[in-house]
């Protein structure tokens, strides 16, 4: 049960590296002129380099390698004034990864649940009026679902792309191509692996508020990657815009926490996408330094406790 007494330590050192990082990102991004695919990918990696630093500051914690875990991690301290409680919060961290984990469990027998119930009969005509429209060149695994409100997509060996029934009575035909056509992007991109890859980060990441704050950019920009995506095949921006306004209105969807990917995943994002669509300018300054103060305050409240114990 000793080695549980080093996750706080580790926890709060995570927090604030991830501070760092998430400073650094909304910085590239508020400066540099780029585009949604990449700023995805920066994200990601940021997200992963949050979990690698975690995992190998609790393995040096638990090796009694301080000098190296002192080098690697600047702002690293010990908490002592609580240590007999230490091993408690450890266990009670343990406990609700445990939590997230059966609950993921849950989420996969939802998504079989999608498959086993679907009609996979429309499939054939689908991928024609693609093939005619727009030169796919593949045949793609589309059906209808009556447990669904939003398109998703989900799997990558074998990706299927799901239907709500309703949506034939919401858009058009013209419409619906498209958005199947952001479905497809997921799937050319390989966006549904990275995604259960960046899910299982996040549930051992779950304490750390810049985890979710990241979570949230990877999910945004993956979907304004595919909107560029769709955007480049049809150059149909206003058609497509109708398409995801005609889904978010008649829904209440939030796909962000299930292992699924969705045409519209939050509609708050919404206004966001179709500001990229459009080329309108979307950076806020005021949106950035409320973004740098937190995690600014974030660090400071790190560093306050190590100088504090420092003193002592």
């Amino acid at each position: 049960m000793q080695f549980l007494a080093h996750i706080p330590t580790a926890i709060i050192n995570n927090i604030g590296f991830m501070a760092i990082l998430f400073i650094l990102y909304e910085t590239y991004k508020y400066i540099w002129v780029t585009t949604p695919n990449h700023l995805y990918k920066l994200a990601t990696a940021f997200e992963l380099l949050g979990l690698f630093h975690f995992v190998i500051t609790f393995y040096l914690l638990t090796n009694n390698t301080i000098r190296i875990t002192n080098t690697i991690v600047p702002i690293h301290f010990q908490i002592q004034e609580i240590t007999d409680y230490l091993p408690y919060i450890g266990f009670a961290y343990f406990l609700l990864l445990l939590f997230f984990i059966v609950k993921t469990g849950s989420q996969f027998k939802i998504i079989s649940k999608y498959k086993q119930t679907a009609d996979f009969t429309v499939a054939t005509q689908w991928n024609s009026l693609l093939k005619e429209a727009y030169n796919t060149k593949l045949d793609y695994k589309i059906g209808y679902s009556a447990y669904i409100q939003n398109p998703i997509t989900f799997g990558w060996l074998d990706p299927v792309i799901l239907l709500p029934i309703a949506i034939t009575n919401q858009l058009t035909v013209d419409e619906i191509k498209l958005i199947l056509l952001h479905e497809i992007a997921h799937i050319v991109r390989n966006d549904y692996f990275i995604h259960v890859i960046m899910e299982t980060s996040h549930k051992f990441l779950y304490f750390n508020p810049f985890s979710y704050l990241l979570m949230n950019e990877i999910s945004v920009q993956r979907e304004m990657a595919c909107d560029d995506w769709v955007i480049k095949q049809t150059n149909t921006p206003i058609v497509y815009t109708k398409a995801l306004y005609n889904i978010a209105a008649t829904s209440i969807v939030n796909a962000k926490q299930n292992l699924y990917l969705g045409a519209i995943n939050n509609n708050s994002d919404l206004l966001k996408r179709i500001k990229q669509i459009h080329k309108m300018e979307h950076k806020s300054a005021k949106q950035y330094a409320i973004s740098v103060l937190m995690a600014g305050i974030g660090i400071c409240l790190l560093l306050m406790p190590n100088f504090y114990l420092h003193k002592q």
